[in-house]
């Protein structure tokens, strides 16, 4: 597997140590599996869908695009044996608004290990974040073609396989919203649930096969509490609700689309129909990112779908109460280049200081999803019994919590002994979202 250069980086076959980072290079991790298994799947899916449509990309984009599909095709075939053959990972060289610190951070890397990074030899974090800028980057070297998103069918698939239980939902949200005895805390309580619980709906996790919510997700949530194994909900409730607080806005890091963003957006309807924030920042990807991650055209299309969809009257409804809360400044929608950058967020102050500012001003940060939680404590493989506040490592611009569902052996906060319990009944509870932690720290 290794390419000669990197012989003493061989993979270990052994489980990640306590305290290391995550990395290919120990053989019993996930991720070693997503390197060797689970990434080459994802580029082989992006070649299959480019050959199978190019005949209606010529449609929409032209001619010329036949010719730049069978370029990226060539680029990302390239890619695909580099990663599979461990060679070292290369600068990119397109012109773009994070290439310059890309290409830093792939320098200085290189100065402090003494040779470049390798796919199956160095942190899972720095690997996988090159493999989506790589993808673009093929999208980046044609004309026609820079602006495609290879993930969009995917996204927009997975949002209407959703629909009955997002009519489920929407029309819970416009009951709640409505009446004057909603119990606030409890209707704050079951919306952050189903945010929580949304994130499920991974495609980077599920190989980009299609991921439908098809239950009743109100009676879901319900049953589910006795799996988030660390939970903060009362404590984000008290943040939301804190009138000591200087700021009233929250902000909210998205992470997958379809009907996991339609949970958030319901909570943030939430948020300002029930005062408890005057604006919501919404903050998401500026490059096509782990297959489902939000980007704003999936934001502005996830509005325009619910408008058309007049056969669920509360879509409609809740579109045109959506887009005036975008038009008049109560939403705005932020896609920062950090967000698709390789580091973890203890790393945002240094790299990022407008943003980190940014994100002080908030009165909290919801952050959403796997790979947040993943930057958030840094991607080291912590004792699972390690404080939360203690895996931020110092990031910490305001309170937040994020909302996870378990996708990758790394977790902190549980109780002593609570790791191991879960283990003996379900040896992959690490990898599945069957689990979720609501982390909160102030």
């Amino acid at each position: 597997m290794a390419a000669k250069a990197s012989i003493s980086e061989e993979c270990i076959d052994m489980t990640t140590p306590w305290n290391e980072y995550l990395s290919a290079k120990y053989k019993r991790s996930f991720a070693y599996q997503t390197v060797r298994n689970r990434l080459p799947v994802t580029v082989t899916q992006v070649v299959d869908h480019l050959s199978r449509t190019k005949e209606e990309i010529a449609q929409s984009y032209g001619e010329d695009a036949q010719e730049e599909v069978k370029q990226v095709i060539g680029y990302l075939s390239r890619l695909k044996n580099e990663m599979q053959t461990n060679k070292p990972l290369t600068p990119l060289s397109e012109d773009y608004v994070d290439v310059e610190l890309w290409n830093n951070f792939l320098k200085k890397a290189e100065q402090e290990k003494g040779r470049p990074l390798l796919w199956f030899a160095d942190e899972w974090l720095h690997i996988e974040c090159y493999l989506y800028r790589r993808i673009k980057e093929g999208f980046l070297q044609t004309r026609l073609l820079r602006e495609y998103d290879p993930f969009r069918h995917q996204k927009e698939d997975a949002f209407t396989g959703s629909l009955q239980a997002v009519s489920v939902v929407g029309n819970h949200l416009l009951e709640l919203s409505k009446s004057k005895e909603a119990d606030l805390e409890r209707t704050i309580l079951q919306f952050l649930k189903l945010s929580l619980w949304g994130n499920r709906c991974d495609l980077s996790i599920s190989g980009g096969k299609d991921i439908a919510q098809v239950e009743n997700p109100l009676d879901m949530v319900s049953k589910l509490d006795d799996l988030i194994l660390a939970n903060d909900l009362e404590k984000v409730w008290a943040a939301m609700n804190s009138v000591s607080s200087k700021s009233q806005t929250i902000d909210i890091i998205f992470d997958n689309s379809g009907y996991e963003l339609f949970t958030d957006l319901c909570l943030a309807h939430l948020l300002i129909e029930f005062k408890l924030a005057d604006k919501v920042r919404f903050h998401a990807k500026r490059v096509p990112w782990f297959i489902s991650d939000v980007m704003e055209h999936d934001f502005n299309w996830i509005l325009q779908e619910m408008e058309n969809k007049s056969t669920v009257p509360c879509l409609p409804e809740l579109s045109s109460k959506w887009k005036g809360f975008v038009n008049s400044g109560r939403w705005t929608f932020n896609a920062e280049p950090f967000w698709t950058l390789p580091y973890s967020y203890d790393k945002m102050k240094e790299i990022d200081s407008k943003l980190y500012e940014s994100l002080g001003e908030s009165k909290l940060l919801i952050f959403k999803g796997d790979l947040n939680y993943r930057k958030l404590v840094c991607e080291m493989n912590w004792y699972h019994t390690e404080e939360f506040a203690v895996a931020l490592r110092g990031f910490q611009p305001a309170p937040l919590v994020t909302l996870r569902t378990v996708k990758a052996d790394v977790v902190v906060g549980l109780r002593a002994g609570q790791a191991e319990e879960i283990a003996e009944i379900d040896s992959d509870w690490l990898l599945t979202g069957k689990y979720a932690v609501v982390s909160y720290s102030s």
